[in-house]
């Protein structure tokens, strides 16, 4: 405030200067304020998108996962069953091997006759 000395209609316009200053002032805080608001905003609604991609790349990791251990639990099959028929196939191969053991055995002692009765 200024000193008693001064005139009614210098102090007026100094209060009018302050007044206006003022207004600048709160017109600035109003034009940041909105300006932060609409940030806020945007980055409310960047945040809600990305909440919204990780529940979704976390279905599909879930998806995924269900996928991998179905792949997994039919591999372990597989290879249970690929173990079996390689054991019965050795099984059919040493049955096979003694047959044709057998059979040149008894084509061998045939031919053995054979020429004894010639």
């Amino acid at each position: 405030v200024l000193d008693e000395g001064v005139g009614a209609e210098a102090q007026l316009r100094y209060q009018k200067a302050t007044l206006q200053v003022m207004e600048t002032e709160l017109a600035k805080a109003r034009e940041q304020a909105a300006s932060k608001a609409s940030r806020l905003q945007a980055a409310e609604a960047q945040l809600k998108e990305a909440h919204q991609y990780r529940a979704k790349l976390e279905r599909s990791e879930k998806g995924v996962q269900a996928s991998l251990e179905r792949e997994r639990a039919a591999a372990s099959e597989q290879r249970l069953r690929a173990d079996t028929l390689e054991r019965e196939l050795s099984l059919l191969r040493k049955e096979s091997d003694e047959q044709g053991k057998g059979q040149r055995n008894a084509l061998g002692e045939l031919r053995g006759k054979d020429v004894r009765l010639n």
